[in-house]
């Protein structure tokens, strides 16, 4: 489904700087991959993680 979906804005906005479907379904891949170690080193369970704490991981992992 994001490769569907990364087409269309890339599509829409005429903008050359969008990765395509495949690029973004790996990064999204490699940041599952280290979502459970953010949460660790933050001391979160899975269960209990909020909207801004899943934001503050996603700020770290685009951070790094």
């Amino acid at each position: 489904m994001i490769v569907e979906l990364a087409t269309w804005p890339r599509a829409q906005s005429g903008e050359g700087h969008v990765p395509g479907g495949v690029a973004l379904s790996a990064e999204f891949a490699a940041f599952n991959l280290t979502l459970p170690a953010i949460y660790a080193a933050r001391q979160l369970d899975p269960a209990e993680v909020t909207f801004g704490d899943f934001s503050a991981a996603v700020v770290q992992y685009l951070s790094t």
